[in-house]
């Protein structure tokens, strides 16, 4: 299932392909999640498969709320946090990437240097 999950400090939207096939399903999750303390308002998208929560940060973290959802079939493969795992990945590769191409600058930097000194 492909999830997409993005928090602004209380506002938490998150994107499914599983709210899209289960609309019943999403519009009772909402029902419940309405309920509960700390969430003011939940808005469901049907055709786009999106389902935003408004909640209280004094009261509650999106952390605390996407682990509640993580545990319900309809959202089970969602992260349970805000941050994009593909990101950080990407970041590290990124870094890994570049720290690799200052070693080689470095490396033939010296290795002229001292093939100069040589002469």
């Amino acid at each position: 299932m492909s999830c997409y999950v993005h928090n602004v400090p209380g506002r938490l939207r998150i994107r499914a392909s599983s709210l899209k096939h289960h609309h019943q399903d999403a519009f009772t999750l909402c029902r419940k999640l309405e309920r509960a303390d700390g969430i003011d308002k939940t808005e469901f998208n049907p055709k786009a498969g999106s389902l935003i929560i408004y909640y209280d940060v004094q009261q509650l973290g999106s952390e605390d709320i996407l682990y509640q959802l993580h545990k319900t079939d309809l959202l089970k493969g969602c992260p349970t946090s805000a941050h994009h795992h593909s990101a950080s990945r990407m970041g590290t590769m990124l870094g890994s990437a570049l720290f690799g191409t200052l070693v080689k600058k470095s490396i033939e930097t010296s290795v002229l240097s001292i093939a100069k000194a040589i002469r």
